[in-house]
């Protein structure tokens, strides 16, 4: 990041910018409006820089209710240590499939960890089926790896071709994804209408089936926020569930292959 020429802009944004590691292993620690993190990637930096820069997740609820969080594709962190940062967010359940992603995020969160009545991680995925897969891992793609491989090939083409990744840096990682009706029906049965639901996704491809399987089994309809990435298929088949389940929307297409949707019921339940 520091060879990037970054440093000159963002010393004038970041609170502090400091070298950690050795020579095996390291980055930069930057600290923002109290936020502090840890980033090992290009990747990661740039991540971070949309969640605590831009505030890409930035959201309010007009009511009195305090807000439960769902946060699927966790990376390392960035966005719980944002959403932790908002008094009215009551509880975070955030979803991390990759091994040396999720030891990331522990370390960025550690702080938070012991804390279990406003924040709890799982080192799983969230999909639209129960099952254990065999996918590609490269540690100089952190915020573009996928649980479909065939959209984890397709990233990973985009970040050889633009000097991102290192092909001797591939590896098989073994994950599991959950069926989001069976991890999230327990967390609505617990808050009933009490709280807020919100839900954040960023998980390169998931969203698709995400999305239907919550739509099919009635949950879709019982959040009261969602802010999405959707990758590589189009926003339409998103949208038509959203538009089933009575949502309202903001839609920013960043380029043909991502956007982001903002989805919200016009008056709260």
């Amino acid at each position: 990041v520091l060879g990037h020429a970054f440093y000159g802009y963002y010393s004038t944004i970041f609170e502090s910018i400091l070298v950690w590691g050795d020579c095996k292993r390291g980055g930069i620690q930057l600290s923002i409006d109290g936020i502090s993190i840890k980033v090992g990637s290009l990747d990661e930096f740039n991540n971070v820089c949309e969640v605590l820069v831009e505030k890409v997740y930035s959201y309010f609820i007009n009511n009195t209710k305090k807000d439960i969080v769902f946060d699927v594709g966790m990376n390392i962190g960035d966005a719980v240590l944002f959403f932790l940062s908002d008094p009215k967010v009551e509880k975070i359940y955030a979803y991390e499939p990759f091994k040396d992603t999720f030891a990331s995020a522990r370390e960025n969160l550690k702080e938070y960890l012991d804390d279990t009545d406003r924040l709890e991680i799982f080192q799983f995925g969230i999909s639209d089926k129960n099952e254990v897969r065999k996918i590609g891992f490269n540690e100089g793609m952190t915020c573009g790896q996928s649980t479909v491989e065939s959209i984890r090939q397709t990233v990973y083409e985009e970040y050889y071709a633009n000097g991102l990744v290192k092909p001797e840096n591939e590896q098989t990682d073994q994950i599991e994804v959950k069926d989001a009706v069976d991890v999230f029906n327990p967390i609505f049965e617990k808050y009933s209408n009490d709280n807020n639901m919100v839900l954040k996704m960023d998980c390169e491809g998931e969203e698709y089936g995400i999305i239907r399987e919550l739509y099919e089994n009635a949950l879709l309809e019982k959040f009261d926020y969602i802010m999405l990435e959707w990758h590589y298929k189009g926003k339409e088949e998103i949208l038509k569930y959203l538009n089933k389940s009575g949502f309202s929307y903001l839609c920013v297409d960043i380029s043909n292959d991502m956007g982001s949707i903002y989805a919200y019921h016009m008056q709260s339940r």
